[in-house]
């Protein structure tokens, strides 16, 4: 059972990260514990990706996890301490998020529920296939904040912290390009 300030904790992080209209989608399951990939080719890294680079970027950390920012993104300003964001240098649309928050007791589905139900994504997010980040498995949610910018989180738990990515690019890149810059962020992804 979540406690109150977990559940609440999970609820702010999932509303401030996520943007959706709380659709909901079937449960996924894995296919391969330590994969990236998803089931929808269009907007997120799949099994059909070509291997990539890791990012060079800003390195984007929390107390339990860090990545790389795809190379070319800046550091975005500190708003708040549980959040390390980077943007790219040619389009506001383009963020990529790394955050943090307590969380208790659940599962990933109980995530990746909380995610969905309050998300204020303009396009409603569905869950894909779950993944695994750095060998923990993950929740993977696609939709978009609006219509111009496609979004793609992955979120999961450890040590009692909920971790999440997030990715927003524009849809002026290609499905293809966010693809290649979401698996070489993701491929710097470590616990620490």
């Amino acid at each position: 059972m979540l406690s109150g300030t977990a559940l609440g904790c999970g609820a702010a992080l999932a509303l401030l990260l996520s943007g959706c209209d709380g659709a909901s989608a079937d449960p996924a399951s894995s296919s391969s514990p330590s994969s990236t990939g998803s089931a929808d080719p269009s907007t997120s890294p799949s099994a059909d990706t070509p291997t990539v680079a890791p990012a060079t970027g800003v390195l984007l950390e929390q107390p339990s996890a860090a990545m790389n920012a795809p190379t070319g993104f800046g550091r975005a300003p500190g708003m708040v301490h549980f959040l390390s964001s980077a943007y790219s240098n040619g389009s506001s649309n383009d963020v990529v998020s790394l955050s943090q928050s307590p969380w208790g007791s659940g599962s990933v589905s109980d995530a990746a529920r909380l995610a969905l139900k309050s998300s204020s994504y303009l396009l409603p997010p569905r869950r894909l296939a779950d993944v695994a980040l750095d060998g923990v498995p993950a929740y993977h949610l696609t939709g978009g904040p609006d219509r111009y910018t496609a979004g793609d989180m992955y979120g999961a738990l450890h040590q009692g912290e909920l971790v999440t990515v997030e990715f927003d690019f524009s849809k002026q890149r290609s499905p293809a390009e966010r693809r290649r810059l979401m698996a070489s962020s993701l491929a710097t992804f470590h616990w620490k």
